[in-house]
């Protein structure tokens, strides 16, 4: 779904804010995935993909879209409701297996597999305006050898008064790929108001 759909579908709701839109499951996958959430980032050797997960998002991927009953979606969503949380994915520009690359031997490669699993959650920080974040949870969702895409999810300390004005930034520093720092920055206002879920 492009951008100029998501248009032309709120000029037929009447041009209501984004927060008074609603969507079935699938519509709202589609918004999500066209809306200022996801920002991405091409390096000399990676793609990387970094998205700011609304928890509605969160709970359809948790509950599957045809099994969203609004019992059990009010209490995933509540859930997720204390900490914001990110998805990056990074994925190859070349035909180099991302978890292989510059290892020398096997011994190097699992060292490289222990360290994404275990302990790299440091190389991902969050700043709300000027203040940093707790890293609250880290996990190394995999890595698909067909695509050859690593994806991680993490989640940081949500501010009590979360403001429509606060500007959110997302640190990556690469371990291994050669990209540095990455920064991702987001504007809150439509992680706050973002469009209503609604059970079919």
């Amino acid at each position: 779904m492009s951008r100029v759909y998501i248009l032309l579908l709120l000029i037929s709701l009447g041009c209501k804010p984004l927060s008074e839109v609603k969507y079935d499951a699938d519509d709202y996958m589609h918004w999500f995935a066209n809306s200022s959430l996801v920002k991405q980032k091409q390096t000399k050797y990676t793609n990387l993909e970094a998205r700011l997960l609304p928890v509605e998002i969160l709970a359809i991927r948790e509950l599957g879209s045809d099994k969203l009953g609004a019992a059990g979606l009010d209490s995933v969503i509540k859930s997720y409701q204390d900490a914001l949380y990110f998805e990056l994915k990074i994925s190859s520009t070349t035909n180099i297996n991302l978890l292989k690359s510059e290892t020398s031997n096997y011994e190097e490669y699992k060292e490289r597999i222990h360290f994404l699993n275990f302990e790299a959650g440091d190389v991902f920080s969050l700043k709300v305006g000027d203040d940093s974040k707790d890293n609250l949870l880290y996990h190394f969702e995999g890595f698909s050898e067909l695509s050859n895409t690593l994806n991680f999810l993490v989640a940081f300390e949500k501010p009590e008064n979360l403001s429509s004005n606060d500007k959110i930034t997302l640190s990556f520093e690469d371990p291994y790929w050669h990209s540095g720092i990455n920064n991702f920055s987001f504007e809150i206002d439509e992680y706050i108001n973002h469009p209503k879920l609604i059970i079919n």
